[in-house]
């Protein structure tokens, strides 16, 4: 019997070292893949961090039309861009707004607050000629303007003539009176609410006026005011900050500031054409800085 018992117990333990091989075996490589895919991050980062330095720093870089601050500005984007897996709900957003499934839409750039360079603020992109801005936390598109990014230009030819970069195409047919734009503007809002992360039943609609071929209006939410902190510094408008202001400290630069409180009503703009396409949306809660 105990012969048996002996031999029992060997076999569970053999079985057990079995299990526990195996599992070893299944773990190691994606323990060494994360290993390894953390440890590129890692190198990632440290050299857009590098390079965001030297754009700032280094004097050759100086010149911002000249060829090496574009080629190194662009592998700065490409450095701290989000990975692509994540990037392709925004994508999938840029082409649900235009309404074309099979339109490009390319990458430009990403803009950060100070230099953690993880974790981008917003996203732009360039489609149809279309500039989109988008907020990587939700993939939300939070504004389109009728200029690509970093590629909207005009400029003189010898004879005198304008020649302009290519321009997105828009319907200015005049297919729609005032009324029947702002009814087509607030469908398009309600039905793309998953991608503009928008909710406009309870704002408040304003026509805000009209040109050749264009509409312009908005919807504001005066029940749920935006708050944040913001710097002033210099003119506060009944006179220069100083140091005798409440909580008043000095930048390096000798310039005295001071935080306050700023709030603004969240507010939604779009421009239609009378041809019925949306052409300019912008959602102002951001607070967007310029590309």
């Amino acid at each position: 019997m105990r012969i048996k018992k002996n031999n029992r117990f060997l076999l569970m333990v053999l079985l057990a070292g079995l299990v526990l091989a195996v599992g070893l075996a299944v773990a190691a490589p994606r323990f060494l893949s994360n290993k390894s895919q953390k440890a590129e991050n890692n190198a990632r980062y440290t050299e857009a961090q590098q390079l965001a330095d030297a754009l700032q720093n280094d004097p050759k870089y100086r010149d911002k039309e000249s060829q090496a601050y574009k080629e190194a500005r662009q592998k700065f984007c490409l450095l701290s861009a989000r990975p692509v897996e994540q990037r392709e709900k925004a994508v999938a957003n840029i082409k649900g707004f235009l309404g074309k499934p099979t339109v490009d839409v390319g990458f430009v750039c990403s803009r950060f607050e100070g230099s953690d360079y993880t974790k981008p603020k917003i996203e732009y992109y360039n489609a149809a000629l279309f500039g989109f801005t988008v907020d990587p936390k939700t993939n939300y598109i939070v504004d389109v303007r009728t200029e690509a990014w970093e590629g909207s230009r005009w400029g003189t030819n010898t004879d005198g003539t304008r020649w302009f970069d290519p321009q997105p195409e828009i319907d200015y047919t005049s297919r729609y009176t005032q009324k029947q734009a702002e009814e087509i503007a607030k469908k398009f809002i309600i039905d793309h609410k998953d991608i503009l992360g928008v909710d406009i039943s309870e704002m408040i609609y304003t026509f805000e006026g009209t040109k050749p071929g264009n509409f312009f209006m908005s919807w504001k939410d005066t029940k749920h005011p935006y708050t944040k902190e913001v710097e002033v510094c210099g003119n506060l408008g009944e006179g220069s900050v100083n140091a005798t202001y409440e909580g008043a400290y000095q930048r390096a630069d000798g310039t005295w500031c001071v935080k306050r409180q700023s709030s603004h009503d969240p507010q939604v703009d779009i421009t239609i054409t009378t041809g019925g396409q949306i052409i300019v949306y912008r959602n102002n809660i951001l607070d967007l800085p310029k590309l």
